[in-house]
């Protein structure tokens, strides 16, 4: 049976999911997204052992875990519109080259 996490355990996870959010944060900018899922996938499973009964300085540290989280989140959207965007540009050169080179044969 797992014995109950005290005070000092739990801003340790805090600190933890903080430290690993800002490592994520990083990661993102860096448009490094295999370490940003990993990472994330590491922080997971911490951001739920968080109890919900925390002291002033932890739920500091929450709120400001959750305001980069929702900025990463805007900054996944953009990237994943821009890289759609990418792909269909890419798409539509492709089907361009594939198109002039069905004209050359014809010459």
């Amino acid at each position: 049976m797992a014995k109950p996490q005290t005070h000092a355990d739990q801003a340790r996870l805090v600190d933890e999911v903080y430290a690993l959010t800002l490592e994520i944060d990083t990661a993102v900018k860096l448009s490094d997204w295999q370490r940003a899922a990993r990472l994330a996938r590491e922080r997971s499973p911490m951001v739920h052992a968080i109890a919900p009964v925390q002291s002033a300085s932890a739920l500091e540290l929450i709120r400001s875990i959750q305001t980069l989280d929702a900025a990463r989140l805007a900054t996944l959207r953009a990237a994943r519109v821009q890289l759609s965007a990418e792909y269909q540009q890419a798409k539509a050169s492709v089907g361009a080259a594939r198109q002039y080179q069905k004209m050359a044969r014809l010459f």
